[in-house]
Parts: structure tokens; C-alpha cells; sequence
């Protein structure tokens, strides 16, 4: 037990158990692939059962481990107000962000999984509940028509988990902000060159008449899919890494002060 403690203590020490939220998507995406191709590639198809079981559970531990840390963090901090409100907001975007993930990896790997596997049989009841409870309730809230259905997660790619994690960072560099680090001014630029990049582009394209007639009326609709995209695949990943460098540089600059 010992042992273990030890272990989480220091990965804990080189990474920042928060920087998962960030990258959750796109880990347990590269796991599926890696385990798809190898399987494909080497033909071995017994025993990708238990192996799929074992995945999911370790997935399913690894997708609450950002919730469980920036929780620890506000009972830790429980006599200072100001810190726990400045968790409050990474804390729901963590939330949502694993609520989207754990239903999104339960109905892929239900649709990749055999109904008689014991995967199926674990997931199954999950996305009964997503079903019948989840979903209706987040369509009523959120649900928008074609072009804005995009929205809900333009908003949170490029504005909500910058901002919240920009806000979870203040308590680090002491409200001062003179000491705003060189990784969290990327963070706040980061959202704007998501947003910038793919309207130059289209505008660009445009102008040379590479857009026809046809296309132009969906020509925020293209920008907004873009957006979300470069949120997804390249901003996302970043916030993940910055958030690192800037964990590491305030815990040298504080050891140096002592």
C-alpha cells in the first residue's frame, strides 16, 4: 500500500494529475486504435475480451482521477474562500468533460464490443442510464439546431476550459499579476488563434473562389467545425502541456525562494 501511495505521489510530483482533464479524449482514443491494430495486425483475437475489460476499468478509474484531484484540492483549501472559488469553475468543466467522455467511450465500445462479452454486459447498464436520463435531459438544455448544434462544444473547447483553468492557476502566482507566467499568457492567447486561424482561412479561400455558391451559406457553419476541431485535436493537448510547464516552474521558483 505503501508502495502505491509512493508511486502516485510521484507521478503526482512530474505531472499534475488535473492535466488529464484535458487529454482524457484523446488517451483512451490512442489506447482503442493501438489495441485495434495490433489485433488486426497480429490476427489474435482470444482474449481481446479480458483485455477490453481491464482497459475499460483502468480507462474508467483514469477518467475521474481529474474530478477526484481538483476535489482534493478544495477540501484541502476549504479555509480559503478565494481558492475554492477559483476551483469552482475547473471543477464543473471537469465534471461535463467527464461525463461527455465516459458516455462517449461506453457507446463506441458498445458498438465495437460482442453482446455476449463482458464488456457489453459492464457498459450496457451505463448507457441505459445515458439513454433514459442523460440524454434527454442535456437535449432539452442544450440541444440547438443545424448550425448552432456545434456550439456547445465550441464553447467549451475555446472558451470554457481555457478561462477555467486560467481562473484554477491565480491561487499559484499569489493574484499577482505581476507574476503571470509565460504558460498561462499562452493559455489565454491559445483561444484566440483557434478562432482566428480558421476564419483567415476560410475568408482566404473565399477570396480566391475556392468556396462555390453552394458552400458559402455554410460558411460559419465550416469556421465553427473548425474551430472545434483545432479546440479538440491541437488546443486541447496544449492547455494539458502548459499546464504542466507552469506547475513545474512555480514549484522551482518556490524552491528556490527556500
Amino acid at each position: 500500500m505503501d508502495s502505491i501511495s509512493h508511486f502516485i505521489l510521484k507521478v503526482k510530483g512530474k505531472m499534475p494529475f488535473e492535466a488529464l482533464l484535458f487529454i482524457m479524449q484523446h488517451i483512451w482514443l490512442a489506447i482503442f486504435v493501438s489495441t485495434l491494430g495490433i489485433s488486426i495486425g497480429s490476427g489474435i483475437i482470444f482474449g481481446l475480451d479480458i483485455v477490453a475489460l481491464v482497459i475499460t476499468l483502468g480507462m474508467f478509474a483514469l477518467f475521474f482521477v481529474p474530478i477526484v484531484s481538483i476535489s482534493q484540492n478544495v477540501v484541502q483549501s476549504k479555509k480559503d474562500i478565494r481558492k475554492v472559488l477559483c476551483c469552482v469553475p475547473l471543477l464543473i468543466a471537469a465534471v461535463y468533460q467527464t461525463i461527455v467522455v465516459v458516455f462517449g467511450y461506453t457507446k463506441f465500445m458498445l458498438y465495437e464490443s460482442h453482446p455476449d462479452s463482458l464488456v457489453y454486459a459492464l457498459l450496457l447498464p451505463i448507457q441505459k442510464l445515458a439513454e433514459t436520463v442523460i440524454y434527454p435531459t442535456t437535449d432539452k438544455i442544450f440541444y440547438m439546431g443545424f448550425p448552432y448544434n456545434q456550439l456547445p462544444q465550441f464553447i467549451a473547447y475555446v472558451i470554457i476550459f481555457p478561462i477555467s483553468l486560467l481562473i484554477y492557476l491565480l491561487p499559484s502566482i499569489d493574484y499577482d499579476r505581476r507574476k503571470i507566467t509565460k504558460e498561462m499568457k499562452l493559455i489565454a492567447l491559445l483561444p484566440l488563434l483557434c478562432i482566428a486561424i480558421p476564419i483567415i482561412v476560410q475568408t482566404v479561400k473565399m477570396r480566391l473562389g475556392l468556396i462555390n455558391e453552394l458552400m458559402i451559406q455554410f460558411f460559419w457553419s465550416e469556421i465553427i467545425s473548425n474551430i472545434k476541431l483545432m479546440g479538440f485535436f491541437l488546443m486541447m493537448p496544449a492547455l494539458s502541456i502548459l499546464y504542466i510547464r507552469h506547475y513545474h516552474r512555480v514549484v522551482r521558483i518556490s524552491t528556490e525562494k527556500f
